[in-house]
């Protein structure tokens, strides 16, 4: 038997809101995992409440979050900018609602499409607070989607909300791509879904993802690429469309259930900041977080220092 709540909360960061999530959770559990659930780059909640009641069956905390703009929540989208940051207010603000319901150490991510662009955002931005990701043909680089023309509809969305294109506002854009921020979350576990015929996402993001991730020592990289003649084909769309998308669930859903790692930052270390960087331990914003990156250093011991990297 699963519950389900509906979560109003506002952006720590400038007050937006009221802001929605959909809340489902196995009843009567306590300490139950998390995971965010998130749609399409034009979609809201309501395309993955199937996936978040499905989820909660199998013993997860579904949060289906409409970001600001999406749905009832209020606000401007921005495109992987600071929208980022309503998915870990949601995240909190449901603990701090189920309290010992749920175990807020234990969150994970999924999103389809643009929700896998979201995801790449989130463990980029949020290096030490997701076990578990899993990005559906995502969107890892929002200069490079813009470029490749795959989805012209989603080219002038784009420079709606940012302002304009890559060109002309690279700085933003640079704000947007995780695969420069790849190496920030050496510690989650990651799984990358696309077929070989992809064309909206292109899969050449994923792959410079998974490289730049690799590289900077996750071991925990997986990508799931289906090619003809496979029994499930990870088609682009929603697990309801695409009934195959289930069975990825096989995949990532034990994970995010079973694995209790050790996910905080290394005691000392380099990230890169897209926009911004928020850890357990620190923030770090360029500017307002809508354009830019830093490189910074840091120490968390023997007492915190952050610094601009040289």
């Amino acid at each position: 038997m699963t519950e389900s709540t509906i979560i109003e909360f506002r952006s720590r960061v400038d007050g937006t809101g009221p802001l929605f999530a959909e809340v489902f959770r196995p009843k009567a559990d306590r300490n139950v995992p998390m995971a965010a659930v998130m749609a399409g780059f034009h979609g809201t909640r309501q395309n993955v409440l199937e996936t978040a009641k499905r989820l909660a069956s199998k013993g997860l905390c579904a949060v289906a979050v409409d970001m600001r703009g999406r749905g009832e929540s209020a606000g401007a989208p921005d495109s992987g900018a600071v929208e980022i940051h309503d998915i870990m207010d949601a995240l909190d603000a449901t603990a701090d609602r189920l309290g010992d319901g749920v175990d807020r150490n234990r969150c994970s991510i999924v999103g389809y499409s643009g929700g896998g662009g979201n995801v790449f955002s989130a463990i980029t931005k949020f290096p030490d607070r997701f076990q578990v990701a899993a990005a559906f043909f995502g969107i890892a680089d929002y200069a490079f989607w813009h470029r490749s023309r795959a989805r012209v509809d989603c080219c002038r969305t784009m420079e709606k909300w940012i302002g304009g294109g890559p060109d002309a506002l690279p700085e933003k854009y640079q704000a947007r791509n995780s695969v420069l921020a790849a190496g920030n979350c050496v510690r989650t576990e990651v799984h990358i879904f696309w077929d070989e015929g992809e064309r909206d996402c292109p899969g050449s993001m994923n792959e410079r993802f998974a490289e730049a991730a690799r590289h900077a020592g996750n071991e925990s990289v997986h990508c799931h690429v289906s090619r003809e003649g496979d029994k499930h084909r990870w088609i682009h769309g929603y697990p309801e469309t695409n009934p195959d998308l289930i069975a990825a669930e096989e995949v990532f859903v034990p994970r995010m259930l079973d694995r209790h790692e050790d996910i905080s930052l290394p005691s000392s270390g380099r990230l890169v900041v897209p926009g911004y960087v928020v850890t357990r331990r620190f923030a770090f914003w360029v500017g307002d977080g809508q354009a830019g990156t830093a490189r910074i250093e840091y120490n968390l011991e023997p007492s915190l220092s952050v610094r601009l990297a040289t």
